[in-house]
């Protein structure tokens, strides 16, 4: 995205991921039908077909130095990346792979460290099962009928639809007060609180009005994370930092949810896995938000230049 999008990106970034969202309402009752219809074989040969479709998807993605040169630009990110396809061409594939992760990012700056280990805990561990979880724990309280528990599935990806869309509406509205890190690091922190909160809930309501929360809020920070990352590497880095950053939420994943589950096969209570997840949560969005808060306090120490003034540099360069 970050390649093709050069103006508002954030929102370009909401409608994709919006998608994502889209597919949580959409697939589990489809899902549900077909295994009624066809069994669990028969299921997974039609969803095969279904994610056929993404072929067809990137066959259509232009090249992005092509892209620029059908608008006419001749900008330095096209000259960067031709330069990157000639280095590919002459070094082979071991060069490839070390552009694309290039785990110097690591060392040029540590904010880089502190969204991976936040994405980590916050995501990785502290929300990967929480989906599954939270359906399987609605059936052992028994909050409502099969079909009523089977709607807070599509209930949860409405709300993360909304989530997602609303991260560009949120950031410009509360640009005085609120960056891309510091929206990804209270989300967390505001999902682990949720968890919680959530074992008070005995009633459908109740608990639909935490799957609400919860939906919201996952559709904030799983769409926010990429603003992250690209206000820390941008341009075509970008790609290098999505790849060194996704292994830390799948490690976090192999992790978070078999913990949870082993938990509850201990203690026989969903209520003790979900303290987990909220710790986890709790913990991902302190290390994002500690951080940027004593920053702001530095900021405002030294005199130095504000939010406000550096967004209104970049919209200056922007036109």
């Amino acid at each position: 995205m970050a390649l093709y999008i050069k103006n508002r990106f954030a929102l370009a970034n909401a409608i994709a991921y919006a998608g994502c969202g889209m597919g949580v309402f959409v697939f589990p009752p489809l899902l549900q039908l077909l295994i009624n219809s066809y069994g669990w074989r028969g299921a997974l040969i039609v969803f095969s077909a279904i994610n056929a479709h993404m072929f067809v998807s990137a066959s259509l993605f232009k090249s992005p130095s092509l892209q620029q040169s059908d608008h006419g630009e001749n900008s330095a990110l096209n000259v960067e990346i031709v330069n990157k396809k000639s280095d590919i061409k002459n070094h082979g594939i071991l060069e490839t792979i070390r552009q694309l992760c290039d785990c110097g990012l690591f060392v040029k700056d540590p904010s880089f460290i502190v969204a991976c280990m936040a994405g980590f805990f916050g995501i990785g561990i502290g929300y990967n099962g929480v989906p599954v979880h939270t359906i399987a724990r609605a059936e052992v309280l028994k909050v409502g009928t099969p079909q009523e528990i089977s709607f807070l599935a599509s209930a949860l990806g409405i709300s993360s639809i909304l989530g997602r869309v609303s991260v560009p509406v949120i950031l410009y509205l509360l640009s005085r007060y609120l960056t891309s890190s510091r929206l990804f690091g209270i989300t967390l922190v505001l999902s682990g609180v949720a968890y919680f909160v959530s074992v008070l809930c005995k009633t459908y309501a109740s608990y639909m009005a935490f799957t609400l929360v919860l939906g919201f809020l996952s559709g904030i920070f799983l769409t926010v994370t990429v603003l992250v990352l690209k206000d820390i590497v941008s341009g075509v880095m970008l790609t290098a930092g999505l790849n060194l950053y996704s292994p830390f939420i799948a490690t976090g994943g192999l992790i978070g949810p078999p913990c949870a589950g082993l938990i509850y096969d201990e203690t026989g209570d969903y209520n003790n896995s979900f303290y987990f997840y909220g710790i986890a949560g709790l913990v991902g969005g302190l290390i994002m938000v500690i951080p940027e808060f004593i920053k702001n306090g530095r900021h405002m120490k030294s005199g130095t230049v504000g939010y406000d003034d550096e967004m209104q540099a970049v919209e200056g360069e922007e036109r």
